[in-house]
């Protein structure tokens, strides 16, 4: 579709808003000068406009970060004017730079004139609909107002009122059905989202909402019951959490990368949830209401670590049939947890105590108990109260177990890296022979360990790969070839980074071994030449054809 259409005969043709949107949108390389050449459209055009008129409800609107406050106001301008088409709303005030040059006097005018342009378009909004919604929620709005500027001074006024403005003129957007809030401004404490959860709770039609920084759990019972999903990327773990009333609620997320929010025996969680996810569960007492739960996913558990008796609760849950775990703990800590991972269907095992710390025999065997495992991970931590030969052979009955994952792990001291590098083969060893029984297992990543010759030709017998990961592993040609020459032609991607050791030598027998090969990687291989790799490339791209 031509830069230049008036969309007139593509709306008269009876097309759906969507192609119309995305012909649009297709039209310009740049999408900045697409979705400005599209608001322009929506809102000039009287053929769009009158189409329109019964389309309440259907536009996903995502606006952000603006290049200059002109853009914020014109995008403004039309929220006010269309902003019943909206059905989901996604608003980024600032690109994710800009909290780097907070105290810039530029960068916090444009967050201010955006910031006001936006607030006063979705009031403007508000009004134009003078649903009963917006004026019965005033008064008691600007009473919570006060409240919370009393409760947070060290906010900055401007845009801790701002978020309060766009948090009342919510309401007006009945037809909502998603609403993303995603500020650098939000996430850098520069103002908390709490502001904008008084509005919420009107939005009856509100499906899913995601949200940055909560610091008042208390607010989350002003969410609408008509939520089915809910993501909170960072909370405060303070109070509890309530969330008894969401119903319709599906799908919880709290905490994001960082996986703050620990969940303890008072809070309460919405009683239909399928998915959850948390950086943590001290007591398992929340989650037995849930009869319906199917995922639990764990991602950050580093203090108070739920021990086994707890974790053996969790089997009264019978629909949960997949669950995720991530340790950050330390090791002695992870051993009064191990016995309940048996009860429990794990899908992922993640175990990083960090400090060089060492896991108990029992551990280790446990290792072989949860049946259902499909991926192991290991790293920084001591082996040694288990044989390699024996650690090896309990792992043949994770039958499901597709990837398999070793990094900075030892059996020996730390230091003493040829006696580990003599169990690494041990194991590695027992698990090519074992290998028939782990039939799914496609993807073996080693990482800070020593892999040599020995080690090489244990690797090189473990037929089925798909994926292997040596990452710093002081691997030389020979070995890399030996390695590619075994695997072939299963395997589908190879990385080898950063082991100096590999010449450009290494090149040709891994191009000839693996000719099927998808994706390699060797940054941080110090000992290889551009021209090497180049020729590498165009040698993969020549057997592509």
């Amino acid at each position: 579709m031509p830069n230049n259409h008036n969309g007139a005969a593509v709306a008269a043709a009876g097309l759906p808003l969507q192609l119309i949107v995305a012909s649009s949108l297709a039209s310009c390389k740049d999408s900045k000068q697409a979705t400005q050449q599209l608001y322009n459209l929506l809102a000039t055009n009287k053929v769009f406009s009158e189409a329109l008129q019964g389309c309440s409800g259907v536009l996903p609107v995502t606006f952000g970060p603006p290049a200059t406050a002109e853009a914020a106001a014109a995008f403004a301008g039309w929220l006010a004017k269309y902003g019943r088409l909206a059905g989901s709303l996604e608003l980024q005030l600032l690109p994710e730079g800009a909290f780097l040059n907070r105290g810039d006097t530029a960068s916090t005018s444009q967050r201010s004139a955006t910031e006001l342009a936006i607030a006063a378009a979705l009031e403007s909004a508000a009004a134009a609909a003078a649903g009963s919604s917006s004026s019965c929620s005033s008064s008691s709005s600007r009473q919570q107002q006060q409240q919370q500027q009393q409760q947070q001074p060290r906010r900055p006024v401007l845009a801790f009122l701002q978020a309060f403005r766009i948090g009342t003129a919510l309401p007006s957007l009945q037809q909502l059905r998603q609403l993303r809030l995603y500020d650098y401004g939000f996430l850098y404490h520069e103002v908390g989202c709490d502001p904008v959860l008084v509005g919420c709770g009107a939005l009856t039609n509100l499906k899913r909402l995601v949200l940055p920084e909560v610091e008042s759990k208390e607010l989350l019972q002003r969410l609408p019951a008509s939520l089915q999903e809910l993501e909170l990327a960072s909370a405060e773990d303070r109070g509890l959490l309530q969330l008894g009333h969401l119903t319709a609620l599906t799908k919880l997320a709290l905490g994001e990368d960082s996986g703050r929010v620990t969940l303890w025996q008072q809070d309460v969680l919405p009683p239909n949830l399928l998915e959850l996810s948390a950086g943590n569960l001290a007591f398992a007492s929340c989650l037995l209401p849930l009869k319906e739960l199917r995922q639990l996913t764990l991602e950050d558990i580093n203090y108070n670590v739920a021990p086994a008796v707890q974790l053996q609760q969790l089997s009264s849950l019978t629909a949960l049939t997949a669950v995720d775990m991530t340790y950050h703990a330390d090791a002695d800590l992870i051993d009064a947890a191990a016995a309940g991972w048996e009860a429990l269907k794990v899908r992922s095992l993640y175990l990083a105590p960090g400090d060089n710390g060492s896991f108990a025999r029992s551990t280790l065997l446990q290792l072989s108990h949860p049946t259902d495992l499909e991926s192991l991970f290991i790293q920084t931590c001591g082996l040694g109260a288990l044989d390699p030969e024996r650690l090896a052979d309990g792992l043949r009955g994770l039958r499901n177990l597709h990837s398999l994952h070793l990094s900075s792990v030892y059996w020996d001291s730390a230091e003493d890296g040829a006696s580990n590098a003599r169990s690494l083969v041990s194991m590695l060893r027992v698990l090519a022979a074992r290998r028939h029984l782990m039939p799914q297992l496609t993807y073996l990543r080693l990482e800070k360990q020593r892999v040599g010759r020995a080690a090489a030709a244990a690797l090189s017998q473990m037929h089925g790969l798909r994926r292997l990961e040596l990452v710093d592993c002081q691997l030389d040609d020979g070995s890399a070839a030996k390695i590619a020459l075994g695997l072939k032609p299963q395997l589908q991607h190879l990385d080898l980074s950063c082991n100096a050791q590999l010449t450009d030598a290494c090149l040709p027998a891994l191009a000839d071994a693996l000719p099927g090969l998808r994706m390699s990687s060797f940054k941080g291989c110090t000992g290889l030449t551009r021209e090497g790799l180049l020729r590498h490339v165009l040698h993969a791209a020549d057997d592509d054809d």
